[in-house]
């Protein structure tokens, strides 16, 4: 059992806690947005689907483009025409506006030599709609909408769990073992990120001037990374068992999102956190009602700060909107998990797996459309 699954059975311990409200303002903070006022509707229509067979199809990432356009990555297994299961992984599937059809990227068996794979994908950024960057193995590869371009392989080989950027030129991919790469355009560097905790996020400003990382793992502290240009800073830090402040985020630190550049929004194991840009881990907490998410969040992603999705355990899905939560407990099964979400305009995406058997895990996506 991985430490996140670990950590995962322990969202019991969470659930019987109740935690207040609190008002922590900093100087650049005003007060939480009233109901009624610069909200976002709650109303989606859900679309579900499933995807794959055999024990081991799941998707890790999604990234929405718009209402006819949207990748998610993974690794999905499907049968071939004489009935049996076809052992390459498709790593892709992409949305049309119409329906998810899988799809293979290769990448290099071992780098440096001519042998390729289609290694389960990781994470998926998506710049335009003829710009998409795709993670496995340790590599990059680029999908132009309709084929391939290019396989990069990073300096350090390392499990990547999530790939961020504002433009071609100006690349992040965080993962495993605290490592940061950067992109420049024309090649990949690592950057020292001051700790070894496994970074799961990235995200940053729409100028790309400040880029946020954070991540943690059992028995380590949790960390909140910023990154300007080739420079990153471990700006907070902090040990499990986690104590509520009035000034700080608090619990396990699982994502990161600036869609307006006003603010930082964090997610933790303890609820979504509204921080002043500037931050050494400053925030007012946005309660959920009551008070904690339905399971453990794995992903977060908003198209706007009054337009914000939570995903985890138990197929889970909250959304903020600026003033108040909706849970969409219609999508809830203790047999599913989302591991990822992103949002454009009025279309929500949400990707994880179903394993109410164990010999027939199904790669899963709620498509939500407002």
């Amino acid at each position: 059992m991985t430490p996140r699954v670990r950590r995962t059975v322990s969202v019991s311990l969470f659930l019987v806690l109740i935690f207040s409200g609190f008002d922590c303002r900093h100087a650049t903070e005003p007060s939480q947005t009233r109901a009624g006022s610069d909200t976002t509707s709650h109303d989606f229509f859900w679309r579900l689907d499933t995807l794959g067979g055999g024990s081991a199809n799941s998707l890790r990432d999604v990234a929405v483009i718009d209402d006819t356009l949207a990748y998610a990555v993974g690794e999905v297994y499907l049968y071939d025409s004489l009935g049996n299961l076809d052992r390459n992984a498709y790593n892709m599937v992409k949305w049309d506006g119409t329906r998810w059809t899988p799809m293979r990227l290769e990448f290099h068996t071992i780098c440096g030599q001519a042998g390729t794979t289609s290694y389960p994908a990781s994470a998926v950024l998506a710049l335009s709609p003829t710009d998409v960057w795709i993670a496995a193995a340790g590599q990059i590869a680029r999908w132009n909408g309709t084929s391939q371009t290019e396989t990069m392989c990073l300096p350090l080989s390392f499990s990547i769990y999530k790939v961020w950027g504002s433009n071609p030129k100006s690349v992040y991919a965080v993962g495993y073992g605290g490592n940061i790469a950067y992109y420049d355009g024309n090649t990949w560097q690592m950057l020292s990120s001051g700790t070894d905790v496994n970074l799961l996020d990235v995200n940053g400003t729409p100028d790309g001037s400040t880029v946020w990382a954070c991540g943690w793992e059992d028995f380590t502290p949790t960390v909140l990374i910023r990154i300007r240009g080739t420079v990153a800073e471990k700006i907070y830090e902090k040990h499990y068992p986690y104590q509520l402040r009035a000034d700080s985020v608090s619990g396990d630190l699982i994502g990161v999102c600036s869609p307006s550049g006003q603010y930082l929004f964090v997610c933790s194991s303890l609820g979504l956190y509204r921080c002043p840009c500037v931050t050494k881990g400053e925030g007012k907490r946005l309660s959920f009602v009551p008070d904690y998410f339905p399971g453990f969040p794995y992903g977060m992603r908003g198209s706007s700060d009054n337009d914000l999705f939570v995903v985890g355990t138990y197929n889970f899905i909250a959304h903020y909107n600026g003033s108040t939560w909706r849970h969409y407990d219609e999508l809830m099964s203790q047999e599913g998990w989302f591991r990822s979400v992103d949002a454009k305009g009025n279309m929500v995406v949400a990707v994880g797996h179903l394993y109410s058997d164990p010999l027939n895990v199904r790669a899963f996506i709620a498509t939500g459309r407002r």
